[in-house]
């Protein structure tokens, strides 16, 4: 009968953990390997969340386990469970399962740590926790004198121990505090080494060092006191000591003598002279004076016959636009401008400003696509804008950027002549005399925006230059020789402005005051004509139309005609019948 239930139960426990087993804390006996691995997350999650304490000698540390890379093997902790009491002869597994009667087989989790964090959180945490650590000698300089620092023992972290103590404490997950096993240590380091670094070590704060640049620009001069404060000495892994200057020391010497020295990247640029011709400013990488060289190079310079060295200069970051970069656009002259006209010292001039300056020295492309609105950005307070009149909807109000649209002719203008692929640029809904009919544009963000393409070989630089009074854009490359001839209709479709009457009790009923005079609307077709060298012609057109402006009079309320926002149906007074006073007495009748 015995034998026969420990058939059975083999038989019915097939795929699951057999009867008796625990793993990790966890009643696994009858669970599936799915089952199994869910729950086995579940504790090594738990696990890695918690938090664990690390004692150093009085010090506790509290950190977390996922500092130290640890992970419960979900997988290896599953298949242990799994085989658990299926190996070995049958006759050991049935005694085996006999014996689970009786008791439990109880399963750690398979886990581990990282030994490169542990590393690293060990040599984190010594230092601050152990205040008696060993010191395998060194040198110190004081008063113009240097003298040995002997070697002490002290006491370090003892590694052989200290894993499986973390595992075991994780694993528990009690909360229960490390021991960091701790061990004394004595330096073996030499004292005749000790001597020979310290006779090293006066030669090298004998007197001042000078470092010199290779082309003998730059001269950096080091006292012996500076020298002496930058002495140290390095015990190597087979206790040699070496007499140097700390890389450390150094760089904060370094800290007074760096401006002037280092450099960032410089930018190949294009400037243009007073003649409009573009000239090239070659970009140059930027330069570093780094400590470490400058400590190797003191070392050397000090056991030299004149105590002088080469000051280590370093190449730095190339720059992000070099001098082939620009050469290779072929930016050669100025291919057109534009110059629009502006009253003074209004809000919307500071807004012309501001997207000019945004958009100077602005360089595309060729064969890029360029859209204004995306390069200069929302009109905010924050990116430079103020409010100032602009058309929305149709109507004049305040916006901030207003004035935007002055700019936006302009440059379309350096675009139309210049012969660019305008792609996308829309009109002011209402005629300014101060534009070109036809031949200008309005900005807004997002929409309406200026997109075009450098659909030449060479790339456009934009100079955006302004007066109080104007602005000019100026483009830069070489569009390969078209020219550009603008072309413009007679105006058509002409609209009267409508009449918006506004009610004024104060006004006789005779008399009318004109609050806005209106303008006429009108379409016009422009367009240009593009000329390339070898003769052949692009003509472009385009409608433009121009709605009429509102004529805006103030009346008598008796004067809205019905239909009218304020019609109020007030009847107008009637003169009275009555001789003129000026018409003198009537004649008798004959």
């Amino acid at each position: 009968m015995v034998l026969l239930s420990f058939s059975v139960d083999r038989v019915r426990a097939r795929g699951q953990v057999l009867r008796g087993v625990t793993v990790g804390g966890i009643a696994a006996s009858g669970m599936g390997q799915e089952a199994l691995r869910a729950q086995l997350a579940e504790v090594g999650a738990r696990l890695a969340a918690a938090k664990l304490a690390m004692r150093f000698d009085k010090r506790v540390f509290h950190l977390n386990p996922g500092e130290l890379g640890f992970r419960v093997d979900v997988e290896a902790s599953a298949q242990q469970a799994l085989q658990a009491g299926r190996s070995g002869s049958l006759l050991r597994q049935f005694g085996w399962w006999l014996s689970r009667w009786v008791s439990a087989e109880s399963l750690p989790l398979t886990a581990s740590i990282d030994d490169g964090l542990l590393g690293a959180v060990v040599s984190e945490l010594e230092p601050l926790a152990i205040t008696d650590k060993p010191f395998a000698g060194g040198l110190e300089y004081a008063d113009g004198t240097v003298r040995i620092l002997a070697p002490r023992t002290g006491r370090r972290v003892d590694p052989g121990p200290l894993r499986g103590r973390v595992l075991a404490v994780l694993l528990d997950g009690e909360g229960t505090v490390v021991e960091v096993p701790l061990t004394e240590v004595t330096p073996q380091t030499d004292p005749k080494a000790l001597s020979a670094a310290k006779t090293r070590a006066e030669r090298m704060v004998r007197g001042p060092i000078q470092l010199v640049t290779q082309d003998g620009q730059v001269v950096i001069n080091f006292s012996e006191r500076e020298l002496g404060a930058a002495l140290a000495a390095r015990v190597t892994t087979d206790d040699v000591v070496e007499a140097e200057f700390s890389v450390a020391s150094v760089d904060k010497l370094l800290v007074t003598r760096r401006k002037g020295l280092e450099a960032p990247p410089q930018n190949a640029r294009l400037e243009v002279d007073e003649k409009n011709k573009p000239r090239l400013v070659p970009s140059a990488p930027g330069t570093l004076l780094s400590a470490s060289g400058v400590a190797e190079a003191l070392s050397m310079a000090a056991f030299a016959k004149a105590r002088v060295g080469v000051l280590p200069l370093l190449r730095g970051a190339e720059p992000e636009i070099t001098t082939d970069d620009l050469l290779s656009l072929k930016i050669t002259r100025l291919v057109s401008k534009f110059t629009t006209f502006h009253p003074c010292c209004q809000p919307r001039v500071d807004n012309i400003h501001r997207i000019a300056d945004l958009m100077n020295d602005v360089i595309v492309r060729p064969g890029e696509y360029f859209s204004v609105n995306a390069h200069v950005g929302p009109r905010t307070t924050k990116n430079g804008f103020v409010a100032a009149p602009t058309i929305e909807e149709g109507e004049m109000v305040d916006a901030l950027g207003g004035g935007a649209s002055q700019f936006a002719t302009t440059i379309f203008n350096a675009l139309f002549y210049g012969a660019y692929d305008i792609i996308e640029r829309q009109p002011h809904s209402y005629y300014f005399a101060r534009y070109p009919m036809g031949i200008e544009a309005t900005l807004s963000f997002p929409k309406p925006d200026i997109i075009f393409r450098n659909d030449t070989d060479a790339g456009m630089l934009f100079r955006c230059e302004y007066t109080d009074t104007s602005i000019t854009v100026k483009i830069f490359g070489d569009n390969g020789g078209r020219k550009v001839r603008a072309t413009r209709g007679a105006q058509f479709d002409i609209e009267k402005p409508p009449v918006e009457f506004l009610a004024d009790p104060e006004l006789d009923p005779d008399r009318e005051k004109v609050k806005e005079s209106g303008q006429i609307g009108w379409s016009v077709i422009v367009g240009r004509v593009v000329t390339y060298p070898n003769g052949e012609k692009k003509e472009e057109k385009r409608k433009v139309i121009y709605k009429p402006r509102v004529r805006r009079v103030a009346v008598h309320p008796c004067r809205i005609p019905e239909g009218e926002p304020e019609h109020t149906g007030e009847k107008c007074p009637v003169p009275e019948a009555g001789l003129d006073e000026d018409a003198g007495a009537a004649a008798p009748a004959p």
